[in-house]
């Protein structure tokens, strides 16, 4: 990282609420040595006020956090959340006015560009074959950034595609508060998301970019009975590859 640069990294309310989540990600930076400002372990980015269609009180509440943001003097920061990804980078400025003075990145362009500079090493483990989920929000909803876990992912493992992937793939019921508000709903679309995607494929493992993505597949799978599926965070899997 350059001498001029101080990194923040957005942990946000679902990462820093998921202790595994919280601690795969700390992991990472940890062996990855990067030097950075925690943020947002009591923070919000906002988006359950958005989503509610609670406008006003997420206008006040979004202003406070960008605030809080902004004294920290940070350069450029990083999240794993791709609501918190697309809060930041889209509906800051274009609903509430709020230009951020730092670059916003969601973890699977950070992870590609560690990578790429050589600062991460993974170890080579093409025998262990994993399922890539595409989270709607950096996906088909948001900047398609598709290659980039694929990228850090296949350096080490091999991936292997659902049929519905990238802009085609399917929401794993997880987002925009159905967990919150309809869980046994949420829980249901993953389980049918495992058996059509998954299951097919015959692997074992399935590697995602979202904690909600994570929680609920992992939900999910505890509802297939005859077949054990492990579910990982990006970050949690990563830290987990990486050589000491």
């Amino acid at each position: 990282m350059p001498n001029h640069e101080k990194l923040g990294v957005f942990f946000g309310c679902t990462t820093a609420g998921a202790p595994h989540l919280l601690k795969g990600l700390e992991n990472f930076l940890s062996k990855a040595k990067i030097e950075y400002v925690p943020l947002g372990k009591d923070l919000c980015c906002g988006v359950p006020l958005t989503l509610a269609g609670y406008h006003d009180e997420a206008a006040e509440y979004v202003k406070k956090t960008a605030d809080k943001l902004i004294s920290t003097k940070i350069t450029k920061m990083v999240t794993s959340c791709p609501h918190c990804y697309m809060m930041f980078k889209n509906e800051y400025p274009e609903e509430f006015g709020i230009e951020l003075p730092f670059n916003v990145l969601h973890f699977v362009e950070f992870a590609d560009e560690l990578l790429k500079q050589g600062r991460i090493k993974l170890k080579n483990r093409k025998d262990v074959r994993i399922l890539y989920h595409d989270p709607c929000g950096i996906g088909r909803r948001g900047p398609g950034l598709y290659e980039e876990p694929r990228r850090v992912l296949e350096s080490c493992v091999q991936v292997v595609e659902a049929d519905r992937n990238r802009v085609l793939g399917t929401c794993c019921g997880g987002g925009g508060l159905l967990r919150a508000s309809l869980p046994k709903l949420a829980v249901a679309a993953a389980k049918r998301k495992i058996q059509d995607d998954v299951l097919p494929k015959e692997v074992d493992t399935i590697v995602t970019s979202c904690p909600f993505c994570t929680l609920n597949l992992a939900d999910g799978a505890a509802e297939i009975a005859d077949k054990e599926i492990n579910v990982f965070d990006l970050p949690m899997f990563l830290a987990e590859q990486m050589e000491d």
